[in-house]
């Protein structure tokens, strides 16, 4: 079960992922960028993208 801090952070993140929407012009951009945005704002380190390929195991 998620703590109440946790709960509010998650819902603020939907919320403004969901309102960055309308800046892009295609839904297959906006899906990309909800699948790849989490990486970077979860990870521990500061890898960015890498990080997103290191968990994901894929090879660059």
């Amino acid at each position: 079960m998620r703590q109440p801090a946790q709960a509010a952070m998650a819902e603020f993140i939907d919320e403004t992922i969901r309102n960055l929407e309308k800046c892009f012009s295609g839904k297959a951009a906006f899906c990309w960028f909800t699948a790849f945005i989490p990486g970077p704002i979860l990870a521990a380190d500061c890898g960015g993208a890498s990080s997103i390929t290191r968990e994901l195991g894929l090879n660059p």
